[in-house]
């Protein structure tokens, strides 16, 4: 119980810089809403620019056997708590961009005046071979202290029934 409430917390707290994913398409702010159904290779992304607050996250859409292995990965890595499907990659997206947009909100209610809050979270894939195919996530958050918070990490996925081979 105590590791999911710390990877809860890590999940909402610490973040990660940018990978070079190609061009995600994606515009808006907050939310994901008119968009169609991703193919895989496409990209969901929640973007929130406002005066003081930006949130960005971005998944590449995995192939449809891996949706659930790769769904399930990231809701852990954004905290744990996403009620909905995890093979919708775009809903799960959507959760977490409005469910970290309230939590940054919150937090920066408590910094100084003029401080800029920022996250970006960004899941892509890196390696595939014919049965095997390993994603990478980096995350970014930076509450207006000298030093950003950052994190990288990764795992491989078996494509013939979606296990994850890597911890």
């Amino acid at each position: 119980k105590m590791m999911r409430t710390v990877g809860r917390w890590f999940g909402m707290t610490f973040m990660a810089a940018c990978i070079g994913l190609a061009g995600v398409g994606c515009t808006g702010n907050g939310n994901t809403k008119g968009q169609q159904q991703l193919a895989a290779g496409d990209s969901a992304c929640y973007v929130l620019d406002e005066q003081n607050l930006l949130c960005k996250i971005y998944a590449e859409e995995p192939e449809e056997r891996l949706r659930l292995a790769v769904g399930e990965w990231m809701d852990e890595l954004l905290g744990g708590c996403y009620p909905g499907d995890a093979t919708d990659i775009r809903a799960l997206v959507d959760f977490y961009g409005k469910t970290l947009t309230d939590t940054l909100r919150h937090e920066l209610k408590e910094l100084p005046e003029g401080v800029i809050v920022e996250y970006e979270f960004r899941m892509g894939k890196v390696y595939e071979t014919d049965k095997i195919v390993s994603y990478s996530v980096m995350r970014y958050l930076n509450l207006g202290g000298a030093h950003p918070s950052t994190a990288q990490m990764g795992a491989t996925f078996r494509k013939s029934d979606g296990r994850r081979l890597s911890w």
